[in-house]
């Protein structure tokens, strides 16, 4: 009897423990999910905000976390931001954001 008792908790333990790791995993996704559509809403519609060089910089830091459906439009978003800015500092870390969407 004891050791039933010890084996339903153990279980329960686990059964725990799982729901824990199954909704810390869904909590981080949508939390990547709004950061990265703030990305997007910035890039798309506010090119000359002073946030863009923070956005550059987000998104060559978290570039593998970016959905593989995106990847054409936001090569293309970085590419027209980098052509038409050549030598200001949005436009060097667009270049390695780029960089770093391309390598992953």
């Amino acid at each position: 009897r004891m050791q039933e008792k010890v084996r339903l908790e153990r279980e329960l333990k686990e059964t725990q423990a799982v729901e824990s790791k199954e909704k810390r995993t869904r909590m981080q996704t949508e939390a990547i999910k709004l950061v990265f559509s703030t990305y997007f809403r910035i890039l798309k519609n506010a090119q000359d905000s002073t946030l863009l060089s923070s956005v550059l910089k987000g998104l060559g830091k978290f570039a593998h976390l970016i959905n593989v459906d995106f990847l054409a439009d936001l090569t293309n978003i970085l590419g027209n931001i980098a052509s038409s800015k050549v030598l200001c500092k949005p436009a060097l870390f667009c270049r390695l954001a780029i960089q770093s969407v391309l390598c992953w």
